[in-house]
């Protein structure tokens, strides 16, 4: 990526999904990626500096929830590997390759260091800066801003918008309307009140929580289907869910069972996955499970068939496991059920409010 061209010097960000910053001469360029990952399209918007208010950085909990996911995530991999560690060499390694790629991620998140939210204010809006994230590469960012902000700003009187000027301002229609990210009276984002994304989320966790626990206890194809259907569908519906709820200031214990319970769905995934190969190398006259992979060019219908087949007996300690996957995606869906239902001017709905109090120009 440039650091720089024309008139402009990067400060934050890159080609994903949070855009970036850019210094120009007499305004910062703010450039929004539309996309989860990739941009699939981008905004420009130009903030000149003198008309720049006020501008914040706050330390966000993302930091220990999402080290506390990746660590209990390595853990468990680590347990099932450590457990399955007299079996087919097949088994440790499959189990072992995730828990690896976790505590890599787990390291690189604790290396970044410290997450926080940062937004910019003028008369008119309230901005998300999205490409700072971190404390160590934001704080930088946001004081050579306020110098720049400052600069611009010498000589401009200093005038403060009172009770009086306010109403005239309503009254004259000068008011804006603000999204409902830009709700919140503190700048960020504006408090939880319940979203139907969220309680689809749940309703589909519990679903196939119960449908996951059933697994091994069910014969027949088709109940396996099903699972499939629906911890498909309810892994789409996490995601949708989650990113809809990052849109607002979610409690604790919401933002945990989100974040665990999209966790939850890629582990029980491979647990799945890990039951079908053992299926098939207990049926199969083959000398180890990776042949039945490599060399078998129905591998994919056997594991299919002998994970349908399976019984929790033969399952061993992936039986348990899957059972406490199960368990827990439940207790996930508990939660989000607790927090779903909407109240009076919900997450779903809009939201008309005024700016928040304007302060004087950073002089």
């Amino acid at each position: 990526m440039k650091k720089q061209f024309a008139d402009y010097t990067w400060l934050a960000g890159n080609h994903g999904g949070k855009g970036s910053l850019w210094q120009g001469p007499d305004h910062l360029l703010v450039v929004e990626a539309k996309g989860l990952v990739m941009a699939l399209s981008e905004v420009y918007r130009r903030l000149d500096y003198k008309n720049v208010q006020a501008l914040t950085l706050t330390e966000t909990r993302r930091y220990t929830w999402m080290g506390l996911l990746l660590g209990l995530g390595a853990l468990f991999f680590g347990v099932l590997t450590w457990a399955t560690r007299e079996q087919e060499v097949f088994y440790p390694l499959s189990l072992a390759l995730p828990a690896a790629l976790l505590v890599i991620l787990l390291t690189v998140h604790l290396a970044r260091g410290r997450t926080c939210a940062c937004t910019l204010q003028t008369a008119v809006q309230v901005l998300r800066l999205k490409p700072l994230t971190r404390v160590q590469t934001a704080q930088p960012v946001i004081e050579q801003l306020e110098a720049l902000c400052m600069e611009h700003q010498k000589g401009l009187a200093v005038v403060e918008m009172g009770a009086a000027a306010a109403a005239a301002a309503a009254a004259a229609g000068h008011m804006a309307t603000f999204a409902p990210r830009y709700a919140s009276a503190a700048g960020l984002k504006p408090r939880w009140a319940g979203s139907t994304w969220v309680l689809a989320a749940g309703l589909l966790s519990l679903g196939w929580a119960m449908v996951l626990a059933g697994e091994l206890f069910v014969d027949g194809l088709f109940f396996t289907v099903i699972s499939m259907l629906v911890g498909g569908a309810s892994a789409v519906m996490a995601i949708v869910a989650l990113v809809r709820a990052n849109q607002f200031k979610i409690p604790v214990a919401l933002a945990g069972s989100l974040w665990g319970g999209l966790v939850m769905h890629l582990a029980a995934a491979v647990a799945l996955f890990a039951v079908g190969v053992a299926a098939t190398a207990k049926s199969v006259t083959q000398r180890s499970a990776l042949e039945i992979i490599e060399r078998n060019e129905h591998a994919s219908e056997d594991l299919f068939a002998y994970l349908a087949a399976a019984r929790f007996e033969e399952a061993g300690a992936l039986g348990w496991a899957l059972l406490a996957l199960a368990l827990v995606l439940a207790a996930c869906g508990v939660v989000q059920l607790v927090y779903a239902p909407q109240r009076k001017g919900g997450a779903d709905e809009p939201v008309t409010t005024a700016p928040p109090a304007a302060p004087p120009p950073m002089s």
